[in-house]
């Protein structure tokens, strides 16, 4: 069989070359792993220094806020020659995070006063959160305005050689005398971390969800935690609540979470009654069958606003403006002047359905006090805006300063609302009907909703009672912001989204606690410091 002229017999000394070519090949392919493990290696141990900086100067930027807070008496007395080479280190950082902090410190120079802080931090460098005795650190507290700019940075102890980090927080005063930002009786809601997923400086994509203030929640709380976030990044004072899916809840964050452990639907009744009750028991009914204008306003007075009789399922339009406000029926109008309402609040009942504005993507300026139940659905097709928060809506450039914006960012223009003076107020109630929050065909920046004032969807005498978004799937179109409700003030309802159209279409929603609580009075608060935002480069 051997005997074929196709078969050779193999020569002598050919497996020993293969082996060695082999042997070769492979000695190649395991320095090479090796090596690329090395660098691996070497870039775990580099990102590991990294994260091991950044929480350094984080706690050290606390621990620096916390001293401010606990000490008034710390005075301006110092100022920081490399203040400039600070700025240009930060400046030199893309994103709109580094972009609002620097304008906070184009304020400052080499001779702003300042409180030096960094003996106090340096005294505690040794615990383990400084790092171990490894950091020194730079540290000092500006004035700007009514809050305190820290500016942070830190050397090598051994050295003495500037490490490559940067930090900046803010501190400011802050009362609590606002109404919870959101009241639910019920919500499916699972509230996510805020956090930037996409877009450029002028145009975030953000998802996730702050609550700023605190929150009555009358059922389960489902909240999504990052294996690095706490619950207070998502709801920042305290939650009430059923219960809250996170585990020993209680132990872990002491004073945040409260149980209910009332019927929820008594409380909800005492939440609609409390606010039926801030209307006036004297009352003059108007028939829209011809104009009325109100030319002085009775804050013990009840307007209620009624459709002819013939008419068995009326529907108003009501606008707002700087002249005041507009409740139309047909031709005719009811009027109340700005003038009339600078002072005292009017007291006004709507019978029927009622639509706020005309157009989704336009500005309602509220100018006036004004408390409003509307005795149906309300269609809220425009944004609400108090008149003098107007440029936190609209910067004159067709953006908003508010919406879509990074978490420390929109910590910022919150505290700089909150501290602003509150001339314009509003009571907005949907009484037996829902909430209905119109967005429009989006096609930029028009997935943003903002609404400010106290709003209210009551259920009441069995019916409505729900926050409700039926054309929320528009405002998915283009390549804008991702859809955001912005709500400054407080949120009411029974129910929110009860039609489930928002888990994968509205991604953010920012309620911010700025409706003042009128059972308090500010003439007996005293305010408190606070730290309300931090960045580290």
């Amino acid at each position: 069989m051997f005997s074929s002229p196709h078969f050779e017999f193999r020569k002598r000394g050919f497996a020993l070359p293969l082996t060695m070519i082999l042997l070769i090949f492979g000695t190649l392919i395991l320095l090479a792993v090796a090596s690329q493990l090395n660098r691996t290696a070497n870039e775990l141990n580099s990102f590991k220094t990294v994260s091991e900086k950044q929480n350094v100067l984080e706690n050290a930027i606390e621990a620096a806020g916390y001293i401010l807070i606990q000490n008034s008496s710390l005075e301006m007395s110092s100022t920081w020659s490399e203040i400039e080479a600070f700025k240009q280190k930060i400046s030199n950082h893309s994103g709109i995070e580094s972009y609002y902090w620097v304008q906070y410190l184009d304020q400052l120079t080499s001779e702003t006063p300042c409180i030096d802080l960094s003996n106090y931090v340096n005294a505690m460098s040794n615990d383990p959160s400084l790092g171990n005795g490894k950091y020194a650190f730079d540290i000092y507290a500006y004035e700007i305005g009514n809050k305190y700019l820290i500016t942070a940075s830190l050397k090598d102890k051994a050295s003495g050689e500037s490490v490559n980090k940067a930090g900046a927080g803010l501190v400011a005063n802050a009362v609590d005398v606002y109404l919870p930002a959101v009241k639910f009786a019920a919500s499916d809601r699972v509230f996510s971390v805020m956090r930037k997923v996409g877009g450029g400086r002028g145009n975030p994509k953000i998802i996730g969800d702050m609550i700023y203030g605190k929150a009555i929640i009358l059922d389960d709380v489902n909240l999504l935690l990052t294996d690095s976030s706490t619950p207070g990044e998502i709801i920042t004072g305290s939650l009430t609540a059923k219960s809250v899916n996170i585990d020993n809840v209680e132990e872990l964050y002491p004073g945040w979470y409260s149980h209910i452990s009332d019927d929820p639907y008594t409380i909800y009744q005492k939440w609609v009654k409390e606010y039926l009750d801030t209307f006036p028991a004297t009352a003059l009914e108007i028939i829209l069958n011809e104009n009325y204008n109100v030319p002085t306003v009775d804050p013990e007075m009840t307007f209620i606003i009624s459709a002819p009789d013939s008419d068995t399922s009326p529907e108003f339009s009501i606008f707002f403006n700087t002249s005041g406000l507009r409740i139309e029926y047909g031709t005719n109008a009811f009027s109340v002047p700005a003038t009339a309402v600078s002072e005292n609040m009017i007291n006004i009942k709507v019978m029927g359905d009622a639509v706020i504005g005309n157009d989704p993507h336009k500005i309602s300026p509220v100018t006036g006090k004004y408390n409003i139940a509307v005795y149906g659905d309300v269609y809220i097709n425009t944004n609400i805006s108090y008149n003098y928060l107007v440029d936190y809506i609209n910067n004159g450039k067709g953006n908003s300063p508010v919406a879509n914006k990074t978490k420390d960012v929109s910590v910022t223009m919150i505290s700089d609302m909150l501290n602003e003076s509150r001339e314009d107020v509003l009571s907005l109630a949907a009484v037996g009907g829902d909430l209905k929050l119109l967005f429009g065909s989006s096609s930029s920046t028009h997935g943003n909703k903002t609404i400010m004032g106290n709003l209210l969807a009551l259920k009441y005498e069995g019916k409505g009672g729900d926050v409700s978004f039926p054309d929320i799937e528009k405002a998915v179109k283009g390549n804008g912001h991702t859809p955001q409700l912005f709500i400054f003030g407080a949120l009411t309802a029974y129910t929110f989204d009860k039609d489930h159209l928002t888990p994968d279409l509205l991604n953010s929603i920012v309620a911010v606690a700025g409706y003042f609580d009128p059972s308090q009075s500010m003439d007996f608060l005293n305010s408190s410091r606070r730290i309300i935002g931090m960045m580290v480069w």
